[in-house]
């Protein structure tokens, strides 16, 4: 019977590679438990531009005789100034908000700053991502949709931005909401939606 002593070196050799492994294994959880949990932010394409859920509540382009509200989106350098002291990405209306119920809306926006921004209204299943300023041109979209029902409802952008602030202009988190009055809980998750007159506002539809 051959002496144990000679197979060391092949044993040794063995549990070496097995200890490789299990270090690998031990740095890459390592490395995981450091990373910070993201809350969802408008679904997992959002720094590419992809939106939280399907818009079914719009249609893209303008229609004959349709009431217009135009929108501005600017970067912090032009934004309006936080209770913070600091100047924020700012989502407006340039024209009145103020619609009548059952008769088609067209949405006008024009992006000034070099992200991608959304316009959201879960109640409504209005989704519409408004593209980045590129070249020197702003990015823009057009779409129009009808209510049939009066209330104030609430928009906001779903994807991250005033990332130059933390997110200030991102609001906290919570129930994907919007809607009504900002109530609601279309679509399920957890997002920021915004804080109102920086990357949030309100649409009031009244009745005929």
């Amino acid at each position: 019977m051959r002496n144990p002593i000679h197979r060391l070196p092949r044993i040794l050799a063995g549990y070496r590679g097995l200890w490789y492994f299990l270090a690998i294994v031990a740095l890459v959880g390592l490395a995981g438990a450091c990373s910070p949990t993201v809350p969802f932010m408008g679904g997992a394409g959002a720094q590419s531009g992809s939106l939280p859920f399907q818009d079914t509540g719009s249609r893209l382009g303008t229609e004959p005789g349709a009431q217009v509200i135009t929108y501005q989106v600017v970067g912090a350098e032009d934004g309006v100034l936080g209770p913070d002291g600091r100047h924020h990405d700012t989502f407006r209306a340039t024209s009145s908000a103020s619609v009548v119920a059952g008769q088609p809306v067209t949405i006008e926006i024009e992006n000034q700053d070099g992200m991608p921004h959304s316009f959201t209204i879960p109640e409504l299943g209005i989704d519409r991502l408004v593209p980045a300023a590129a070249n020197g041109n702003p990015g823009k979209v057009t779409f129009t949709f009808t209510s049939t029902a009066s209330g104030t409802y609430r928009w906001f952008c779903a994807l991250p931005c005033d990332q130059d602030n933390g997110g200030w202009a991102m609001g906290t988190y919570g129930t994907m909401g919007g809607g009504m009055m900002g109530g609601g809980t279309a679509g399920g998750g957890m997002m920021q939606s915004g804080v109102d007159g920086f990357m949030a506002g309100y649409i009031s539809v009244t009745a005929v």
